[in-house]
């Protein structure tokens, strides 16, 4: 939990809103990072209540303005004017007219006015609230606001650099989405940038090696490639060690190029995957997009529409309706598919693999012992093989074992003609040494799931395990897949000692809880162990191990997410779900919603999401936990509706007003790239609390030059543009994500050509951006350039700076000398050269020693020091928001 840091004063008549002052005041001090500041704690004080007042505002980083129906004495104003020219972030709440009782409004027609005044002015140059009607809307109002505010100050750009993993999604309404994953708070939500998607060269080759000296299947190749070619889609399916990958293998390498001319896609292990989470592999496999990218369902379709490919699919464990969603998505494609149990019906053929018919099953044992049979060996091979059914698996043990243990055909046969099939395969796990034991029954434990080489070494304490595996693979006992290391076929037939699978199986889920926080920002480690995770998580759910469970769970989602497998995320959640409910960790719970509602939001579901992250926000208010409520208010706001801008009216001042600058007007497009921005959510600017994170004091980008100061222009007029160069100073990549002007005066410095938007700088490469200057009235203009590199965080600002003059300066023309002696009387008055000052319309040029220098942004008048939202179109084509105001306007 982040400490108390933002001290918040609170502005407000007195007598007439004490209840509002209060509720607010609660709902300030429930959030530890908060300081509510107010006349409520000035004490004692020498001081004049205008005096403390002033000096509290001062001190404090954020200003909160409580508007009712009485204009008071002024004081309230006069913090306002202060908080302006200290640019502290301004929030504005008024009272709802209908809420406010007659006796609390002022009857001096003056003060009325005032008033009126001072909230046209506040309506004008703020985003605010929607009028409040109780003091507990008021601070559910203020509360909501401060975790906006909170998140864009101190956790946008801390948790963009903490982010384990991103995604770019498209929802169905076209909307682009940009998921970060790995934060301890949650996932965050941001506007995306559609990406630069390119298909793969083709024709894509499959990515496992063909299956060479095929016995028999030739039927069944006949059967597939008759079908294949039609369009139609093949499952083979039966026991395991029929052969079927074999026949998949062999399938894929087979010259189908006239007919799928994209080429072969191979999946290893489908498992229960479901169709969407497979179509996004299908998307990868064809298609190449930076940023990382999950399309929408429609997308898909047009995407998939043209595909000529054929997709082979091994171990799929997936029902009929997911075989069916994938098939009518890839109408010019053909699956060709593997597993167990058949689940294809209807179109295409499902062709149950049986044993290799009798020579065939003779030759491959001769193959399997590596020699020729002799003539009497031939009948107790025939006998071997019957008793085995031709089973290709279980041919091979036993000829492994006929090696190993010099064993005759002979003996064989009457070995394997004793007993069931698989009495061999115990018999063989029997006699392992200790060390091949411990594996085989750590994979056993398993019951087929993959693992890594390294999680077996850190499970079994063993130190080298590669011999051992290499023993048990060619026993025909363990099997290397594309996911690591599994027992065969053979293996998960033996009935197991539920005792021992038991203990292994809580050492392989103590052994993941641990390594999966060790590995959290290694996706690519993690995608690669998904398979024991997700076992992990069933096991210990059976096991009643919740914590474990959710520890496991935590970890995986995140790499799920950023992969694009969401439904596997989000059967992940449920689990933690559950498993936070039964224990009652809150925390978890929340945590879990936080997820599930930010995923519904991405897929489109919004009613699903607002629903499941309101929940979200509740439970992590009620606990306290106003940072990771910060986070989920962010998320929540991205299902807002277009916030109205401030109006572009200028405001007639108030007597106390007059003092101050009037607001610089919005230009058009600047409204539409603030209600663009804010209707995503975002709220950006305000002042700083703390500089949480330290910098370096060798910035990773510099300017060329080093401030840009456009001199004087003529009002009405354009600048010649001028160009800057950004370098990388650094030694390492950088990425440029955002590029854009703020500050006051942002609308008055164009970007009108630029090379750095999404560019990357290698160490000592540059890029250029030009800039104008569009001066309006006579004034003296700021603003400065930013650089967000990678991450999202701010790698560099340069000054701008422009002075709008009414005309040129003429220089006085000296009146010609007259021809006569002039008398005394007629002598001409001296002509004294104009100043800038006595030229209608311009502002003094500030003495040299009182110039800003050109690494800071100089400082603008007390009129425009005060916070308002800007935008900034650059030449990308949309618009860059870069927002100083500090309240909003949500619709309803």
């Amino acid at each position: 939990m982040f400490p108390a840091v933002a001290r918040i004063f609170v502005s407000s008549t007195w007598i007439d809103l004490q209840p509002e002052r209060r509720a607010v005041e609660d709902a300030i001090h429930r959030m530890s990072e908060a300081k509510f500041i107010g006349m409520e704690y000035f004490g004692s004080r020498p001081d004049s209540t205008e005096e403390a007042s002033l000096d509290e505002v001062d001190r404090a980083e954020i200003y909160l303005a409580i508007i009712g129906g009485r204009y008071g004495s002024g004081i309230t104003e006069a913090e306002y004017r202060r908080a302006r020219e200290r640019n502290l972030p301004c929030f504005i709440y008024f009272k709802d007219d209908s809420a406010i009782p007659e006796n609390f409004r002022d009857p001096e027609p003056e003060k009325s006015a005032r008033l009126a005044a001072l909230k046209e002015e506040l309506y004008a140059r703020h985003i605010v609230s929607a009028p409040f009607k109780s003091p507990q809307d008021l601070a559910a109002q203020v509360r909501d606001d401060l975790h906006r505010w909170f998140f864009d100050t101190h956790l946008s750009a801390l948790l963009a650099r903490q982010a384990a993993g991103n995604i770019t999604a498209s929802r169905e309404d076209n909307r682009a989405v940009r998921l970060e994953s790995g934060s301890p708070y949650g996932s965050v939500l941001r506007t995306g940038i559609q990406p630069v998607i390119s298909a793969r060269a083709t024709p894509l080759r499959p990515n496992v090696r063909p299956f060479r000296n095929l016995l028999d299947r030739t039927d069944e190749s006949v059967v597939a490639l008759q079908t294949l070619r039609q369009r139609l889609p093949v499952q083979f399916y039966g026991e395991d060690g029929t052969g079927k990958t074999a026949l998949l293998r062999h399938l894929s390498h087979h010259d189908l190029t006239a007919d799928f001319t994209d080429g072969v896609i191979f999946h290893h292990q489908v498992a229960r995957q479901t169709a969407s989470d497979l179509q996004q592999f299908l998307f990868d496999s064809f298609y190449e997009s930076e940023p990382n990218y999950r399309p929408s369902e429609a997308e898909r379709l047009n995407l998939f529409r043209e595909k000529r490919a054929l997709i082979v699919m091994d171990d799929v464990d997936c029902g009929r309706a997911e075989i069916e969603d994938l098939l009518n998505i890839f109408p010019e494609s053909a699956f060709l598919f593997a597993g167990r149990e058949r689940a294809l019906f209807g179109e295409g053929r499902a062709l149950q693999m049986q044993g290799l018919p009798e020579d065939e099953a003779r030759q491959f044992l001769e193959r399997e012992l590596g020699r020729t049979l002799t003539a009497a060996e031939q009948a107790p091979a025939r006998a071997v093989c019957a008793s085995l059914k031709g089973h290709p698996l279980s041919i091979a043990q036993a000829a492994a074992y006929a090696v190993e243990h010099n064993v005759s055909l002979a003996d064989l046969a009457q070995r394997v003609g004793q007993g069931p099939a698989t009495s061999l395969t115990h018999e063989t796990a029997d006699r392992l040494p200790d060390e091949e034991k411990r594996i085989l029954a750590i994979l056993s434990a398993l019951g087929g799931t993959p693992l890594q080489a390294e999680n077996l070494e850190q499970i079994s304490g063993l130190r080298e395990t590669d011999r051992a595996l290499e023993n048990l693979a060619r026993r025909n006992l363990a099997e290397l897949t594309a996911f690591g290391w599994r027992v065969s076929g053979l293996v998960k037939e033996q009935p197991k000692a539920d005792g021992e699978s038991l203990n292994w199986r809580q050492r392989i889920i103590g052994h993941f809880s641990g390594w999966i926080e060790r590995n959290a920002r290694d996706n690519a480690k993690i995608e690669n162990a998904a398979p024991a995770l997700l076992a992990c998580i069933d096991w210990a759910e059976a096991a009643e191990l919740p914590r474990e469970s959710i520890k496991i769970g935590r970890g995986l989602e995140t790499s799920l997410e950023s992969s694009g497998r969401w439904d596997a995320s989000l059967s992940v959640l449920g689990s933690i779900n559950r498993h936070a409910s039964s224990i009652g960790d809150e925390e978890t719970l929340a945590w879990a919603l936080h997820q599930e509602g930010t995923l519904a939001i991405c897929k489109g579901e919004d009613d699903l999401g607002r629903r499941l992250l309101t929940d979200a926000l509740q439970r992590r208010i009620e606990m306290g936990d106003h940072i990771a409520a910060s986070v989920t208010r962010h998320n929540l706001d991205f299902l807002l509706p277009p916030v109205i801008p401030p109006s572009i009216k200028e405001p007639a001042p108030s007597k106390q007003a007059a003092t101050g600058g009037t607001a610089s007007r919005l230009p058009g497009w600047a409204k539409f790239g603030l209600i663009a921005l804010l209707s995503g959510g975002a709220l950006l600017g305000g002042k700083a609390i703390v500089d949480r994170f330290t910098a370096d004091d060798s910035p990773p980008l510099t300017f060329r030059p080093e401030a840009l100061d456009f001199g004087r222009q003529i009002a009405g007029t354009q600048s010649k543009p001028q160009e800057i160069e950004l370098i990388n100073a650094s030694d390492r990549e950088i990425e440029i994500l955002d590029v854009g002007v703020a500050g006051i005066d942002s609308e008055r410095f164009p970007i009108v050509e630029n090379s750095c938007f999404g560019a990357r700088l290698r160490p000592g490469a540059s890029c250029s951006i030009v800039i104008a200057y569009l001066p309006d009235a006579p004034a003296v203009h700021t603003a400065r350039l930013q650089i967000r590199g990678e991450n999202a965080i701010e790698t560099g600002a340069l000054p701008l700076r422009g002075e709008t003059i009414a005309e040129e300066p003429v220089e006085p023309t000296p009146e010609p000398l007259p021809t006569e002696e002039p008398t005394p009387t007629e002598e001409p008055t001296p002509t004294q050269e104009p100043t800038p000052a006595q030229v209608p319309g311009t502002n003094a040029v500030p003495e040299a020693d009182s110039v800003p220098a050109t690494n800071a942004v100089p400082e603008t008048d007390s009129g425009k020091a005060c916070s308002r939202a800007t935008a900034t179109a650059v030449s990308t084509g949309r618009a860059e928001f870069r927002p100083d105001s500090d309240s909003r306007q949500r619709g309803p």
